[in-house]
């Protein structure tokens, strides 16, 4: 997965190294109750990725503190993804757990956040899907049923739930990415 942190990616040597998928990070919150921003390399990123036939899917970074507020967001990632085919889902990203209690919500609140968010990702037409570590898989996100993408650094994960990625370092080498990347292994139906 990948985003303006690896900056100018060749995607020809991402390719010709083996992946077959990218989840491009197509926009961030700014910060709690602030508006969206694209990703500064999001273009650039699913027009090279697709060029040389790489799936792609994306996802939205969130500080979503009400359901009318992730609905919002996710209305703003749809209308950021006209023009664009995608093969894989797009993704509800929240990880501000240290502002929580900032937040003045419940866990059960928080569920409900993420459901509004992908309920308007659904209904227009994408797959939604929730990205979570596998401690906040097993202790937070509870409530709801979503696809997941499942962030767990290990060789072996021993999460016990469903998911349909796997995250399984921060510290991957690929040809064509400069420094470190995130290395995913999907389980999509051919």
């Amino acid at each position: 997965d990948v985003s303006k942190w690896q900056k100018d990616i060749d995607w020809k040597q991402v390719k010709e190294s083996g992946v077959e998928f990218a989840m491009i990070r197509l926009g961030t919150q700014i910060g709690p109750h602030e508006d969206s921003k694209l990703d500064d390399y999001f273009l650039k990123n699913i027009q090279g990725a697709k060029e040389v036939g790489i799936k792609v899917g994306v996802y939205y970074y969130s500080y979503a503190s009400s359901k009318k507020e992730a609905r919002k967001q996710a209305k703003w990632v749809v209308k950021n993804l006209k023009g664009f085919d995608l093969d894989l889902p797009v993704v509800f990203d929240w990880e501000c757990y240290s502002m929580f209690n900032s937040f003045s919500i419940s866990l059960h609140d928080l569920n409900r956040i993420a459901e509004s968010f992908l309920s308007v990702i659904q209904h227009s037409g994408y797959q939604p899907m929730l990205y979570a570590s596998k401690n906040y898989l097993e202790k937070i996100w509870t409530s709801f049923d979503s696809k997941v993408w499942l962030a767990h650094y290990t060789a072996h994960t021993d999460y016990q739930g469903d998911y349909l990625m796997w995250q399984l370092t921060n510290h991957g080498i690929i040809s064509g990415i400069q420094g470190e990347v995130d290395i995913n292994l999907g389980y999509f139906k051919k």
